[in-house]
């Protein structure tokens, strides 16, 4: 398994959250998938399978790690 796990959201994900609840969502899932694949450093995410510079509030352009 390499170092990054890729996730393709739905264009919808974020629709209708406020800031601070697509970061907790965005987050959780971050945290579940680190946790869950030891090997694994860091998460890049797609939307709807293509890399995506962000979306409604938050940067996808970059992958997230845990602090």
């Amino acid at each position: 398994m390499g170092e990054t796990l890729v996730v393709d959201l739905p264009q919808d994900f974020a629709q209708g959250l406020d800031a601070p609840l697509e970061v907790f969502r965005l987050y959780s899932l971050v945290y579940t998938l680190l946790a869950s694949f030891p090997g694994a450093k860091e998460v890049r995410f797609l939307v709807e399978g293509k890399p995506s510079p962000g979306l409604a509030h938050l940067d996808l352009s970059q992958p997230y790690t845990l602090p």
